[in-house]
């Protein structure tokens, strides 16, 4: 038995390492990530829709599944902090200095790029008397950055609060979308109608097995482990491959024009009742915000690949028409161009960290212009 038993665990052992140097291997190579899923640090909160786990280092790459630019195939280092914000500065309840607030997206949790080189960083070399926090996660829509800033910011007593909008914004919060995490709104009878989230799901999200799989061992496994990433590459293939041929899969994506003329007439509804909602909440507060709109993905694309992105994108200006607002497109093009990192009407190198330098000027300038 004892024999039995020895052999096992030889033959367990020699499988990890096998696996382990097939991965490492793949990794080196390019053809597997060499760090972990992005989504592996997006968790499903009750009050604030996303958050991340505190206290933690991860090494992040996506999975590309398409041909790819080697420049880009670079894993990032992220920090999350003490209170699951992203960025190595610890957070306390009592500030040595003013406080801003940093709301949006992944374009501004900027997960693809490393600890000193991402936004947040950036802009804190630029607004050294300030402390800046960065309370975005990927896939927000206004909806849950509102809960952010009422369950989470407000307790940090911010000075400050930079919101920053994507053309996504417009429909993460529509009741079609298909996040289990996402607040949804519909529309009844002409009311915006908050959907309430299901209980079931948190329920069975926050059971004892399934806290193990996204706790803190279990994430160092994955961060570390090239079995793991291996793993993860295979199964992420597979399920995009059924996914993309599922008969729900194809239904959402040949959705006729008149329905997708009436999605886009609710979402502006439900969004501009959003926006109302936003700034009662930092009116009661008496906070300063501004409104910076990221125009990446339009530097990033040919114009006539992105026609619904820039309808959504030209409402959402009109909703946040106000002198608090800024929409930095002319004065981005400028900087690349002086960079030579311009080529009509797009980026030149998409892989680049120009966005986030030149933001980072742009922010910085016009909030000391407007202090």
């Amino acid at each position: 038995m004892k024999k039995i038993s020895k052999k096992i665990i030889v033959a367990f052992l020699f499988l990890i390492f096998f696996s382990e140097l097939i991965g490492y291997t793949l990794g080196k190579l390019k053809i597997i990530p060499q760090g972990i899923s992005a989504h592996v640090s997006i968790l499903a909160d009750e009050k604030v829709s996303y958050w991340h786990p505190k206290n933690i280092k991860l090494k992040h790459q996506d999975i590309k599944l398409e041909h790819h630019d080697n420049n880009c195939w670079r894993p990032s280092t992220v920090y999350y902090n003490n209170i699951g914000a992203r960025g190595k500065e610890r957070v306390y309840l009592k500030k040595t200095k003013p406080r801003i607030a940093l709301i949006g997206d992944e374009i501004i949790e900027n997960v693809q790029v490393s600890e000193g080189s991402d936004f947040a960083s950036l802009l804190r070399k630029k607004l050294k008397n300030f402390e800046i926090i960065n309370f975005s996660a990927s896939s927000m829509g206004l909806a849950d950055q509102i809960d952010v800033y009422k369950n989470l910011v407000r307790k940090y007593n911010v000075d400050y609060v930079f919101l920053f909008v994507s053309e996504n914004d417009l429909h993460n919060n529509h009741y079609t979308d298909f996040s289990q995490f996402r607040i949804k709104y519909k529309i009844l009878d002409g009311e915006v109608i908050k959907i309430p989230r299901s209980e079931e799901w948190f329920k069975n999200y926050n059971s004892f097995i399934n806290k193990l799989r996204r706790g803190k061992l279990i994430l160092y496994i994955k961060n570390y482990s090239n079995t793991f990433k291996l793993y993860f590459y295979l199964k992420i293939k597979k399920n995009i491959k059924s996914k993309n041929t599922s008969i729900e899969f194809k239904k959402t994506h040949t959705i006729s024009d008149d329905e997708k003329n009436r999605r886009f007439n609710e979402n502006k509804i439900i969004y501009s009742f959003l926006v109302d909602k936003f700034l009662q909440e930092i009116e009661r507060d008496k906070i300063k915000y501004f409104t910076f709109f990221n125009i990446k993905s339009y530097l990033f694309k040919p114009e006539d690949n992105n026609l619904d992105e820039r309808k959504a994108f030209f409402f959402l200006m009109e909703a946040w028409e106000d002198e608090n607002s800024f929409y930095p497109l002319k004065s981005s093009i400028e900087y690349l161009k002086e960079k030579n990192l311009y080529k009509e009407p797009w980026i030149n190198q998409s892989c680049s960290n120009s966005y986030n330098e030149f933001m980072s000027i742009y922010v910085s300038d016009i909030f000391y212009n407007n202090l």
